[in-house]
């Protein structure tokens, strides 16, 4: 079973909702972006989604179009996401389990594939 399911079956027996908040990385900066990843963490997030910056985010609308954009002009680049990620994993170590699957708080990193073509 995957550890999504076992969280959204873990928060069904407590009869709870999960917190699944969404950040894009950079925005609007680096620092900041690892400021609300621990303020998430530390408030109880049972997801993060971390976004990767897209150059065209039309179908993201407005907000996370903003955010993207002003990410991707404050020099957001692939290799300052994932090091973000790094760190996270490092900084955070009390909820890691091990590197492979990121954390036991969910961390999904969110691009397109375009990203990496």
């Amino acid at each position: 079973m995957s550890r999504i399911r076992d969280k959204f079956n873990q928060l069904k027996s407590n009869n709870e909702a999960a917190l699944i908040s969404y950040i894009m990385a950079g925005y609007p900066s680096e620092k900041a972006t690892l400021s609300a990843v621990r303020g998430l963490i530390r408030g109880g997030a049972d997801i993060i989604e971390l976004g990767f910056p897209f150059s065209d985010p039309i179908a993201d609308g407005p907000t996370i179009q903003m955010a993207s954009t002003e990410s991707l002009n404050n020099g957001t680049k692939i290799d300052n996401f994932f090091q973000s990620i790094i760190f996270c994993i490092w900084r955070y170590k009390e909820y890691c389990i091990h590197v492979i699957s990121l954390c036991c708080l969910d961390i999904f990193i969110c691009f397109f594939y375009c990203h990496i073509w």
